[in-house]
């Protein structure tokens, strides 16, 4: 059985339990509920989350991806994380994964287009998902990572796949989001999974 650790923000809600569903056959997929929210604080943890985590060290692949809350506007109307700050700590994130996981394969994931007017303060323009991407992409790919491009795919998605402003919660947006990710392991690890029934799971409301 191959081995998954699954890292994310809470954007992960919308697609995390139905990648471990997904692959329960042929992989064990550990989904630890961190919601780390910054990148400064992922890198921080990931030791600790290592020693004390259940999962083993010998993972065959982490799949990440985090970004809404570094890009908030703060109250001196600048961003909390500006998007050189961003490039630089997700490249010393891959590079530490690899490090501590030295057979796993490190997947990157763009962040989802957010409503970015809804998170803008006094008028103030903020970077886009797009913008943080860009320089994001350049810098996992410095360190050996995959990318996997989930803002191309929502880049035109209708409003109703939305929960709110950030996140895609929906039966729609989480199917979207379930079998991008899905495709993107299964491609890196020579897996396939077994497909789910959205319609049934989200009628039966045990999600």
């Amino acid at each position: 059985m191959k081995k998954i650790l699954l890292i994310g923000d809470s954007a992960k809600k919308a697609y995390g339990k139905f990648v471990e569903m997904s692959f329960k056959d042929v992989a064990t997929v550990y989904n630890p509920g961190l919601d780390n929210h910054f990148l400064c604080s992922l890198l921080r943890d990931l030791p600790y989350l290592k020693s004390v985590s259940t999962f083993p060290e010998d993972l065959d692949l982490i799949h990440w991806n985090l970004c809404a809350c570094d890009s908030t506007m703060l109250a001196d109307g600048e961003v909390l994380t500006p998007p050189s700050l961003y490039a630089y700590y997700v490249g010393r994130i891959c590079k530490t994964m690899t490090s501590l996981f030295p057979k796993a394969k490190v997947i990157f994931a763009t962040s989802i287009p957010k409503k970015e007017e809804r998170f803008a303060k006094g008028g103030e323009k903020i970077p886009t998902a797009s913008e943080y991407n860009a320089v994001a992409v350049e810098s996992a790919k410095k360190f050996g990572a995959e990318i996997n491009d989930l803002y191309a795919i929502c880049e035109n998605i209708p409003e109703s796949y939305y929960s709110d402003a950030a996140h895609l919660c929906t039966k729609e947006g989480s199917r979207l989001l379930t079998e991008k990710v899905v495709s993107v392991i299964e491609k890196a690890l020579g897996i396939s999974a077994s497909a789910l029934d959205f319609d049934a799971l989200f009628d039966s409301q045990n999600i």
